[in-house]
């Protein structure tokens, strides 16, 4: 069924006009290194990704070891390089080392690709950065959280005393760097679970103070409401049928929301953070201006990090968000002749605005590609492109729930993979006219 999946797809791929990838690579359980690859493409005027295989890395896991697994299946199976107009994957040195990389080895013999660094790393990167007291509030919560659940006694007499006391969660959330969101649900579950905390813990414990500390529980409120936002952005950003003019628009849109509370802080007011205004409305004293200072800064440095790490796109591809605007003294530079007339042509049709109205951006111009096919495939090289590897992020957890402690022996995991990953079902027809066995009569 595997094999027969991976037929049907190859097929599509041959006849799309161009493709695009995304690329990760992780260890699993045993610690063998695994290179994961989706493809998308473009068939009955709808942008398709596919799982495309899961290759092991059997040595060193450097930009050219990786490339030549990629290099061999694409030729394997006949995937022309001249095709593939886009590669996603994360920020690693093998991946995007300018000389030995990954994608410099790509460009070399793929013509029209483009490179993107996943956004949903670039998101945890910009955000990384905050100044050292906020930084020590951060590490202090996570000491807490593992006095707690790093003993298994300390853990089940909390979850009995939550139970006790009514409150709406008895666990709290382990920190885990690598995952997207974990700031963000520790520290809300952390604040929520405060009071219990503060009876929970003994007076010997060293850390205990800080939850009787007001100055340090509104800027934990803080942080906690700041992360939470952070989080919205990242979830924002993963799924399918994301564009890079989505992922420009929802971190303009984030910039703008902390430019904006920014000016508020500076006034005084806190309203903008749930969290934080309720647990100064519930209490007799006034936010200080150390709190103040820090809750600026944090938001200077968030916004400043989002920006260099999402600079403004290209104007020159801004029409393809609204071609209705384009007219013959603005027309972007990077269009030829006859892409700048088939642009007017569209520009002019009222019937194709109508459309713009009822559909994504995705679908509208694969729409107009029997119309307008010149400038439609100009289009696609921009809107084809992965602005992220969430898939294979997803694809690896898939991964992790195949090969597991019982089952780390499994070599070849891509025949399982491709029937977990994959929407598309096999042939049964074709299947069942190959493999059926008849029984011959008695």
């Amino acid at each position: 069924m595997s094999n027969n999946v991976k037929k049907m797809l190859l097929s599509d791929i041959s006849q799309s006009r161009y493709y695009a990838l995304q690329v990760d690579e992780s260890t699993d359980i045993v610690n063998c290194a695994n290179l994961m690859a989706f493809i998308g493409y473009e068939k009955n005027q709808e942008i398709q990704d596919n799982f495309l295989f899961c290759q092991p890395l059997s040595g060193h896991t450097t930009g050219e070891d990786i490339f030549n697994v990629m290099n061999k299946f694409m030729q394997e199976n006949k995937i022309d390089w001249n095709k593939c107009v886009g590669i996603s994957t994360d920020g690693a040195k093998s991946m995007v080392g300018s000389n030995k990389g990954l994608v410099a080895r790509i460009k070399n013999i793929a013509p029209y690709v483009t490179f993107t660094h996943c956004c949903i790393h670039r998101e945890a990167l910009a955000t990384r950065k905050m100044s050292a007291d906020l930084q020590k509030i951060l590490n202090e919560s996570v000491k807490i959280i593992n006095h707690i659940k790093g003993r298994h006694l300390n853990a089940r007499l909390f979850s009995q005393l939550c139970e006790e006391m009514g409150s709406s969660h008895t666990q709290l959330f382990f920190h885990t760097d690598v995952r997207w969101l974990s700031r963000g649900k520790i520290l809300n579950r952390l604040f929520e679970l405060r009071r219990e905390l503060q009876v929970f813990l003994s007076d010997k414990y060293e850390l205990k103070n800080c939850l009787h500390d007001w100055k340090w529980l509104c800027k934990l409120a803080y942080l906690a409401d700041i992360f939470s936002v952070l989080n919205s952005l990242n979830l924002s950003l993963q799924g399918k049928e994301i564009s890079l003019f989505h992922v420009q628009d929802k971190v303009n849109a984030t910039i703008a929301k902390l430019h904006l509370w920014k000016k508020r802080i500076v006034n005084g007011e806190v309203d903008s953070f749930p969290s934080l205004h309720d647990f100064i409305t519930s209490s007799d004293e006034k936010i200080d201006a150390d709190t103040l200072k820090s809750i600026t800064q944090l938001l200077d440095s968030l916004q400043e990090g989002l920006k260099n790490y999402f600079p403004d796109l290209n104007k020159n591809i801004e029409w393809i968000r609204y071609p209705f605007n384009v007219n013959v003294t603005s027309m972007p530079e990077c269009l030829s002749h006859a892409e700048e007339e088939q642009l007017l042509e569209l520009a002019s049709d009222g019937f194709s605005k109508n459309k713009h109205r009822e559909s994504t951006l995705i679908s509208f111009w694969l729409q107009m590609q029997h119309v307008y096919p010149i400038v439609t495939e100009k289009v696609l090289k921009h809107i084809l492109p992965f602005p992220t590897s969430y898939l294979c992020e997803v694809a690896f957890s898939a991964f992790v729930d195949i090969k597991s402690k019982k089952r780390n022996r499994l070599l070849d995991i891509e025949l399982i993979l491709r029937l977990k990953l994959t929407s598309r079902e096999p042939n049964y027809n074709e299947l069942s006219s190959q493999y059926k066995q008849f029984h011959p009569s008695h």
